[in-house]
């Protein structure tokens, strides 16, 4: 989840005489409403992932996709064409060509997560999604598409958490195909009743069932002990198999009756092809098999690499009965994955190949998708990242293209110097560095984690000089990190940050830093705080120059020398958490209390006509305005507990009307699902792309395209 209002800066590259000597000290506070919105929604044409790649990668003509979030959930259809990846706070993913590219596909998809997916056996244009995030909300349960995920539909709310919920508790019942219509008619979900307490979830295991492709549910009577369980349907007949806490159950809707098989606690679930009566079930270290369609079970001896561990996601290919996977816990972040190419009599560990992914590769639970017709291709996750098996589960490696999920840890600024140069650092992990205007990417571990780390405020005052807000847990207390070799090695200083997580740069001196609530004037070797600002924003570029920065949350401040004064201008009427400049029309907007406001002649208006989300509610992050044409604005917003409809909106006529540029409609064939649950955005003062940073959906760029705004003005 991403860290609430964030600051930031905006750098205005225009050849303009600019005095702000218009921001006169005391101020007007209007709520009013003089910017008009028409709210019209844009076709998100002009979205392009950013995502992240080594040099040498690209060489090879790989795309790149870091992931970056916790995967919960994998299928694939019964070709192995379309594919669905869910995470647990960064959205869905879909590929369309077997794995070689995925892409987010959140259309109509209101949560900002999923914990599992159903993909018909016999269209697979139809598909299921449960909607999850780390939080409760009624935006969760189930979620229908009927154009292989290019758009979906809420068809049954859920206020559940399914967090860390990695069970398969979604299938369709094969043989229940209707030829008229098109679809597989029965479905059955088993609703989690073991939830995550946060947001209150409404706590309501059970077997719920559709009689009609998902597109309507009902609950079965008297199932609350099949929730929590995961859930395969008999080929034939129809049965329901459930295997879940309080042990393995039959369920036959047929004659409406419920039967307990097995008492010990079963963690999952396979049934085995070619054999309609055969299925695996894990309980604790023991891997059991039933060659009676559950009535009975026995013990199935292995040997070889499987430990006397809990065993999870017992997984058999359709294409060769005899190749199964599984893994097994051993210790938090130790969670080995095991193959058999013999039913189970022998096992050996399987090995991940991390050579391709941009990120550290952190152990999470496996997950597993057969190729339905190929024994030797099998997708799983390597770290957070997507991989694939050609040599029938042995050896998995990266097959993540498309996928960029990296949280960016609260802002990000073009080098004032060269904006081909960008830093960032992330929540999660550590930093990354362009010096090609995002086309590859370097790594850098701020932290010295193998892991990753926890950086906030990133900047890049040259290719060689970084600096960053570094700390030990998700917004905490931060320290002064500084690399003067282009983020190879850091100097931890001594300083701790107490502004807002920013950094920029003075566009006259690339030897002037601001970090935080710091200066530099030699490069970043030495730091002193300054007064009467905690944070740097902005700068003109015309004479005079100015400096914009912010002081105790809510003053506008600015310098003409460098930052080494400052002169309060206007107070405005809530915390500040971004600033932009329009210097033709000598306006500064800010985000003021999570709302636009607007600075102009000698008063603040709050701006309250912007598009609204799909609960009615209005909120702004972060605002950037073109710099060769600042009656382009744009403004973004995220809502963390789910998934905004207007994340990102634009102005083309100084906020006199707004755009939604966050997709509506239907995904078309080439057009990219960007720039959703963004929190900061800026402007390329070159390209004017405007680049924003998605929470835990990594980062995008809305290409400028001339024709869309008019031309240059």
């Amino acid at each position: 989840m991403t860290e609430q209002g964030m600051n930031g800066m905006k750098k205005i590259n225009m050849n303009l005489v600019v005095s702000l000597t218009i921001l006169m000290a005391g101020s007007q506070i209007l709520c009013g409403t003089h910017v008009v919105s028409n709210a019209k929604a844009d076709e998100g044409s002009g979205w392009q992932a950013i995502p992240l790649i080594r040099s040498e990668l690209q060489s090879i003509g790989l795309r790149g996709g870091e992931g970056g979030q916790w995967p919960q959930a994998l299928e694939s259809d019964a070709d192995g064409k379309f594919l669905l990846m869910g995470t647990d706070v960064g959205g869905i993913f879909r590929s369309l060509d077997g794995g070689g590219h995925w892409e987010p596909c959140n259309v109509g998809y209101n949560a900002r997560g999923n914990c599992g997916f159903a993909i018909d056996p016999n269209n697979p244009m139809r598909c299921l999604s449960i909607g999850a995030n780390s939080t409760a909300d009624n935006f969760h349960g189930l979620y229908l598409s009927t154009d292989q995920a290019a758009s979906w539909t809420h068809v049954l709310p859920a206020r559940i958490n399914g967090y860390r919920d990695f069970r398969r508790q979604l299938a369709f019942d094969p043989a229940t195909f209707d030829v008229d219509r098109k679809l597989t008619r029965i479905v059955y979900w088993s609703r989690v009743g073991i939830d995550n307490s946060q947001g209150n979830p409404e706590i309501h295991p059970g077997l719920y069932q559709s009689i009609d492709g998902g597109s309507t549910w009902s609950e079965v009577p008297d199932t609350a002990d099949l929730g929590d369980c995961e859930i395969a349907i008999h080929p034939t007949s129809g049965v329901v198999y459930a295997a879940g806490p309080t042990g393995f159950f039959r369920y036959d809707p047929k004659i409406g009756v419920k039967e307990k098989t097995f008492d010990n606690s079963c963690s999952s679930l396979a049934l085995i092809p070619n054999s309609s009566e055969h299925l695996l079930i894990t309980t604790g270290s023991s891997l059991m098999i039933s060659t009676d369609g559950g009535i009975s079970f026995e013990l199935l001896p292995t040997y070889g690499a499987l430990p006397d561990k809990p065993l999870y996601r017992i997984t058999v290919s359709q294409a060769d009965p005899k190749h199964y996977l599984v893994w097994a816990k051993i210790a938090d972040y130790e969670m080995p994955r095991f193959v058999t190419h013999d039913g189970g009599q022998s096992w050996e560990a399987v090995r991940i190949d991390s050579t391709n992914s941009f990120l550290p590769n952190n152990a999470r639970q496996a997950l597993f998708a057969w190729h339905p017709k190929s024994p030797k291709i099998a997708w799983s996750i390597g770290g957070d990242w997507i991989s694939r098996s050609t040599d029938g589960g042995k050896t998995f490696e990266w097959q993540s293209s498309g996928y960029n999920g990296i949280l960016i840890g609260s802002s990000f600024q073009f080098c004032a110097q060269d904006p081909n140069v960008v830093f960032f650092g992330s929540q999660d992990y550590n930093g990354a560095l362009t010096t090609d205007s995002g086309k590859t990417w370097r790594y850098t571990n701020v932290s010295g984690n193998g892991w990753g780390g926890f950086t906030y405020g990133g900047y890049a005052a040259s290719k060689q000089v970084l600096v960053v807000g570094d700390t030990d847990h998700w917004g905490g207390k931060r320290t002064l990190m500084v690399s003067s070799d282009g983020g190879k090695s850091w100097d931890r200083t001594k300083h701790i940050l107490k502004g807002p997580p920013i950094a920029f740069g003075d566009p006259d001196d690339s030897k002037t830093i601001f970090a935080s609530n710091l200066r530099s004037d030699d490069g970043g070797k030495t730091w002193k705080p300054m007064s009467g600002c905690s944070a740097v924003y902005t700068a003109t570029v015309g004479r005079p120059k100015s400096l914009f920065g912010i002081d105790e949350d809510r003053k506008v401040v600015t310098s003409g020398d460098g930052g080494l004064s400052w002169n309060e201008r206007s107070e405005a009427p809530g915390t500040i958490g971004d600033l932009a400049i329009d210097s033709i029309r000598r306006r500064v907007y800010a985000v003021v209390n999570q709302r636009l406001a607007i600075w102009e002649n000698g008063m603040w208006t709050v701006v309250e006509t912007l598009p609204k989300d799909q609960r009615g509610d209005l909120r702004i992050l972060s605002v950037a305005v073109d710099p060769l044409d600042p009656s382009i604005v744009y403004a973004v917003s995220n809502r963390d507990v789910f998934m905004s409809s207007t994340s990102v909106v634009r102005s083309r006529d100084a906020g006199q009307t707004w755009q939604v540029l966050t997709v509506q409609k239907p995904l078309k064939d080439g057009q990219q699902d960007g720039g959703r649950e963004a929190f900061w955005v800026r402007v390329h003062p070159v390209t004017r792309d405007a680049w924003v940073a998605a929470s835990c959906m990594g980062l995008w760029r809305y290409v400028f395209q001339k024709e869309q705004v008019g031309g240059d003005q």
